[in-house]
């Protein structure tokens, strides 16, 4: 809650901040396997799925506040 009360985020926006996080550490941790799924010579498919998860993940952050889809916030219900 107190972290809620300094961002003051979106709805929807955490969920989205999540996936880019998870998808962060996800990258990294997969470059230190052995046992991989090669896209090319230098990237796996788990790190392309993660880069593809930032991308997309960000244009929807960006998309929902242009759009005033994410105009409601956490706190704004009288919690």
């Amino acid at each position: 809650m107190l972290v809620l009360g300094k961002v003051n985020l979106r709805r929807g926006e955490l969920f989205l901040s999540y996936v880019i996080w998870y998808s962060i550490g996800r990258f990294f941790i997969e470059d230190l396997r052995t046992d991989n799924l090669m896209l090319t010579e230098h990237l796996r498919m788990a790190q392309t799925i993660s880069i593809l998860l930032i991308i997309i993940s960000v244009i929807l952050l960006i998309f929902r506040r242009i759009k005033g889809y994410a105009n409601v916030r956490y706190l704004d219900n009288g919690a």
